[in-house]
């Protein structure tokens, strides 16, 4: 820093990537996307997968086809 001061700090990553594992990440993944494949490599790991449509969406849907919005 400028006239040689000196400033101290303490650093926090917060990224949960870092500190999780690809089984962990799966479970996360697994509630929302439907695991199709699985790649890794030392501290790299590839997931793949499809969004699963939710149950909300459906239910949500079948409300409204049987509502008559008409005056």
């Amino acid at each position: 820093m400028p006239n040689s001061k000196i400033k101290e700090f303490t650093f926090k990553n917060l990224n949960i990537l870092l500190s999780s594992n690809i089984e962990e990440i799966k479970k996360i993944l697994e509630k929302y996307f439907e695991i199709e494949e699985t790649k890794a490599w030392e501290d790299v790991f590839f997931i793949k997968g499809k969004k699963i449509k939710t149950k909300v969406k459906t239910e949500e849907t079948l409300k409204y086809e049987g509502t008559n919005h008409s005056n």
